[in-house]
């Protein structure tokens, strides 16, 4: 993910970028575990159907997750100015 960690941090003053960069490692690091448990969670509650039911309910959960995320992404997008490349 180095290129996405350049982009956020494109902006940032180089007076916060030690501390804007120990914010992004701390947030991959909580959404790299809140996913695992997230997903995790999904599939033990579902997994009384068997292990291809509780699958498919976590592949359900993980595309949706992502369709949302990439939404977000597009509506959170920083607007150009008028003149800007």
């Amino acid at each position: 993910m180095p290129p996405l960690g350049m982009v956020a941090l494109a902006g940032v003053p180089p007076e916060h970028a030690g501390a804007a960069s120990g914010m992004w490692s701390t947030v991959q690091q909580f959404a790299g575990a809140s996913g695992v448990a997230v997903l995790g969670s999904a599939f033990f509650a579902s997994l009384d159907g068997g292990h291809q039911a509780a699958f498919t309910v976590v592949s359900v959960v993980a595309a949706t997750v992502f369709a949302v995320c990439a939404v977000l992404g597009l509506a959170l997008e920083p607007r150009r100015r008028a003149g800007e490349g």
